[in-house]
């Protein structure tokens, strides 16, 4: 019985996650496109909780072999496979978007001190570490993603 409880809980877990980034997405997408903070005000606390929740399972998820079964360990090895090559190609993109945004967010900002990088340098070195810490962010989202499209396709 145990171990029923343990795989119902792994799909529970995945599913409850998908469905906040999915949330979370759509929330962006909107605030993006209004231009002002649509989720936030009183529930700040909540929503930070929730988006680290959305974040820390499927990384937890990621590791906790002890909770798939057969199927699930076949669905996990497909999904590292979409996860891995997604973490090849998404760099690129990611690190030259963030490149753009650092740049024209330092641009004018930085005064060029004597013996200090220029603006340019220091707006490349802002826009990787704002790479890496996009695909630090990126990387469940992929994984739960990804998992839920092989679940999906399995089911078929």
């Amino acid at each position: 019985m145990q171990k029923l409880d343990r795989y119902r809980s792994y799909y529970l877990l995945l599913d409850i996650s998908f469905a906040l980034q999915v949330a979370f997405i759509v929330t962006e997408l909107m605030e993006w496109m209004v231009g002002r903070r649509i989720l936030w005000g009183a529930f700040q606390p909540l929503g930070i909780g929730l988006f680290c929740f959305a974040l820390i399972v499927p990384a937890f998820l990621v590791f906790a072999r002890w909770m798939r079964d057969e199927f699930t360990e076949t669905l996990w090895r497909a999904t590292a496979g979409t996860v891995l090559k997604a973490m090849i190609i998404l760099p690129i993109p990611v690190a030259l978007v963030a490149a753009g945004f650092a740049g024209a967010a330092v641009h004018d900002d930085i005064t060029t001190v004597p013996g200090t990088l220029d603006t340019v340098t220091t707006s490349k070195f802002l826009g990787m570490a704002m790479a890496i810490a996009w695909m630090w962010l990126i990387t469940p989202v992929v994984f739960t993603f990804a998992f839920q499209w092989h679940r999906w396709r399995a089911s078929r």
